[in-house]
This record gives C-alpha cells, structure tokens and sequence, in this order.
C-alpha cells in the first residue's frame, strides 16, 4: 500500500540521516546558499534547506590516489533543496572507479528549467523537475514528482547508483 511504502521511506531516510553520524568522522556541513563551481568530495554532508545558484556546477570529485575504487557521497538536508535553472550535476571520479549519490531531503526538491541532476533522492514532499533532466538514479518522494526526462545524460557514462 501507498502508506506502508511511505512509512519505509521514513525509515529509510532515518537510517540515511545518521550515517557516519560520529566524532570520529563527522558530516561536512554544507552552506544554505551555494553558486558558481561547486566541488563535493566523497563522504556525508547535511544542511538545512540549501539553494544552488542558477547556471552552477555540482561536480562530485573523488582524487585519483584512493585507495577506494567505490565513493559514496550522502547530501543529507533537513528542509528543502531548490537549484537554479541551467544547473548541471557531473562525477569527476577515475575511469573505473563507481559512483553512488544519494539526496536525503526532508522537504521538496525543486530543479529549475535545464537543469541536469544525478543521484538517489529520498524527498520528504514533492520532487518537482518538469523542464529538467534526471540522470542515472531513482527518486522516492511522498509527494507528487515530476521530471522533464530521466535517463542518462551521457550513455557512454558508467557511473552506478545505489
């Protein structure tokens, strides 16, 4: 039922909210504004709401010495994420290596027009993305969605998600 998939999703955004959640390896702490080029290394990040600047780029960029040949980045924001139109989201990782992003919003997503987004999102309200392009990832949302295109942006891509 409708409900019994929304409450697992409740409790999968608990269990994705509190990973490495410790002193040892805390969360990077995101800025509630963020423009221009943006880089993201592979780990947790939380915020609250965050805005991203219309025409910016996410790249999410794992260094060519890890050790680690599969990199996880979590962006766990506890009300809404909004980004500008023209945005692009893009993986700057070694040939080979995967890639696994997952959004964990406690609010709606909303994308401006052309924007190209990447990941797993676990929104807690509406996805709305209806002039933009959802590549390589699911969405899990308790409120309506709605996406211009899904599927990969570049199909020559191997980027996997989780």
């Amino acid at each position: 039922s409708m409900s019994a998939a929304i409450a697992q999703m409740g409790v999968e955004q608990d269990a994705i909210s509190t990973l490495n959640n410790s002193t040892a390896s805390p969360p990077e702490f995101l800025y509630t504004t963020m423009g221009g080029f943006v880089s993201l290394e592979p780990g947790v990040h939380q915020g609250s709401a965050l805005s991203i600047a219309a025409n910016s780029v996410v790249e999410f960029t794992a260094p060519s010495d890890s050790p680690d040949n599969n990199h996880v980045w979590v962006i766990n924001l506890t009300e809404a994420l909004t980004v500008g139109a023209g945005t692009v989201f893009e993986t700057n990782v070694p040939e080979g290596h995967t890639v696994t992003i997952i959004w964990n919003v406690g609010a709606a997503v909303t994308l401006g027009a052309g924007t190209e987004f990447l990941g797993t999102a676990f929104v807690g309200g509406a996805f709305g993305a209806a002039t933009s392009n959802v590549s390589c990832g699911t969405i899990y949302a308790t409120g309506a969605v709605s996406v211009g295109r899904i599927g990969s942006l570049d199909p020559t891509a191997e980027v996997v998600l989780w």
